[in-house]
């Protein structure tokens, strides 16, 4: 296989505004120009994206929808829209996918979902770093995925480390002595923002406030590169480039299990491997 490289954005800033389309397709356009999407579409609708303002016109549509009591009766008992977010790509190239919460939860997260082949020219994390600067995420990632670097049980999502990690229940769900998966009460706010678990450390990483208390900062701090500490959270690289996951596995996977150590027991999904 062909090693590819997938972006995972967790985020409570409301994504759907057109600023942050621009901001991302500008993201592209300056960083990663190879990459800028070309076509954009949600559903069965596809639209050609000659620029920026392609790309922000078609970044979300709203269906409404309405639920009667039965086929008979027109009553209606619920009413509301559905926010459905676009996916992109570049032909051949790969591309990304943002989805937006529901319109009547604005307690719940955004995600940005992102996958192309890894192109060694590109500097992949000053990228990532713009995207997070943007989507202001609580948990956000980027990891160059090859055949060795694939593991995990594919039976369950939570336990397989061979994509974007993207979403809250990553982060909350937790599996019970009988091995049922269960997770906070979903009308408990503050218990779904306490995050607790992670599959794997990626090669680039930003952990939120979500994540307070589960790891030593200074002892993470020492332990990577290019690390980052802000009021928002920390950004750090375990390596300084993503190529050392193909061209000095050995350094990488040393690098990823002393990081690790600067967690909490049983914050990591994975074993150390």
């Amino acid at each position: 296989m062909k090693p590819y490289i997938s972006i995972g954005i967790t985020t409570y800033k409301d994504l759907s505004d057109p600023v942050v389309a621009r901001e991302i397709y500008r993201a592209y356009e300056n960083l990663v120009p190879k990459l800028t999407p070309t076509e954009i579409s949600i559903w069965q609708q596809k639209w050609s994206v000659a620029d920026v303002n392609g790309f922000v016109e078609n970044w979300l549509q709203v269906l409404k929808y309405k639920k009667h009591a039965d086929r008979e009766r027109e009553d209606i008992i619920e009413s509301g829209v559905f926010r459905l977010g676009a996916e992109w790509k570049q032909k051949g190239l790969g591309g990304g996918q943002v989805r937006f919460r529901p319109e009547n939860q604005n307690d719940r997260e955004d995600t940005i979902l992102i996958k192309h082949p890894y192109l060694a020219r590109i500097n992949w994390l000053v990228f990532f770093s713009k995207l997070v600067d943007i989507c202001e995420p609580s948990y956000a990632m980027i990891n160059l995925f090859t055949e060795a670097e694939i593991k995990g049980d594919k039976s369950s999502r939570f336990e397989a480390f061979d994509g974007a990690v993207a979403g809250e229940a990553n982060f909350t769900h937790w599996k019970a002595s009988s091995g049922v998966w269960r997770k906070p009460d979903k009308w408990d706010r503050k218990a779904r923002r306490v995050y607790r678990f992670l599959p794997e450390l990626s090669w680039a990483n930003f952990l939120g406030k979500e994540f307070e208390g589960q790891y030593n900062s200074e002892l993470l701090q020492r332990s990577v590169s290019n690390c980052i500490a802000s009021e928002t959270g920390l950004l750090f690289s375990l390596t300084d480039s993503i190529s050392d996951v193909v061209k000095a596995p050995e350094n990488f996977t040393s690098k990823r299990l002393k990081a690790r150590n600067a967690f909490k027991d049983g914050f990591f999904r994975l074993p150390n491997s």
